[in-house]
Order: C-alpha cells, then sequence, then structure tokens
C-alpha cells in the first residue's frame, strides 16, 4: 500500500523529509472530524524538511511560552480550535491563558478537527470576517 508516492514498509531514511509527511496521513483520525478523510492528496508534490519540521514541533512549540510578551500585545487575536483535534490538547487547555490577552475570542467549531478552515470553510470564514469587523482588524 502507498501513501504519498512512497511506500508504508519503506525504509524512513530512503526517503528523507517524506517521514512527517508519512506519520501526518497515517494520524488523519486524530485531526480530522472525518475519521477516515485521507489528506494524501494535500501533500502531492510537497517536499518537506523534516529537520525542521521536528524542530519546530518537537523543540520550538514544547518550550515555547506564549504568554511571555502578551502584556505589550494590543491586536485582537482570534483563536479557532477544532472540536475533534486531538493533535493538540483540548480547547479547555486554553483557560488558564485566556487571562493573559487583552482581547482573545475563542471560537470552536462542532464539526472540525485540526482544520476548520478547511472543515468549515463557509463557517470559518464568515466568523473570522465577522471578528474582522467588530474588532476592526485589517
Amino acid at each position: 500500500m502507498t501513501r504519498h508516492g512512497v511506500t508504508e514498509d519503506a525504509p524512513e531514511e530512503a526517503f528523507p523529509g517524506q517521514n512527517s509527511i508519512r506519520a501526518y496521513v497515517r494520524n488523519g483520525p486524530m485531526q480530522w472530524y472525518d475519521p477516515d478523510f485521507d489528506s494524501t492528496p494535500f501533500w502531492e508534490g510537497v517536499e518537506m524538511n523534516g529537520d525542521m519540521f521536528n524542530y519546530v514541533w518537537g523543540t520550538l512549540l514544547a518550550e515555547i511560552d506564549i504568554t511571555q510578551g502578551l502584556d505589550a500585545l494590543d491586536r485582537p487575536v482570534f483563536l479557532a480550535l477544532g472540536r475533534y483535534d486531538f493533535v493538540v490538547a483540548p480547547p479547555s487547555s486554553w483557560d488558564p491563558v485566556k487571562p493573559h490577552f487583552k482581547d482573545l475570542t475563542v471560537r470552536i467549531f462542532d464539526k472540525s478537527g485540526h482544520h476548520p478552515q478547511y472543515e468549515q470553510s463557509a463557517l470559518f470564514d464568515s466568523e473570522v470576517l465577522t471578528w474582522m469587523r467588530e474588532t476592526g482588524s485589517p
């Protein structure tokens, strides 16, 4: 069986940069509202820098404290979360962080995983445009 042109049993070192893509596709049920959704076509022709991806997701995001500097952030923030996103912590994990923002709008999309901008695109667009009008965001 192949996904993204790489056989599932191919040695990982034979396809540098493809490991992250294979893992992403393989973990689809954790990311998409429809657990059978196949994201393989999104990756056709994509070359990924595996070292960069691993650094960002494995080191940078694990160590970053997003509350640093929020006291100086004077811009409104729109946070879109999918109710069925099992790649990141649940929406409630934002509760202790919310007070650090001066102007934070949290919108949970009930029929989305990690990608509400795709899975509920019309509703997502509507929510963002409404938020932009209400906050005067460019």
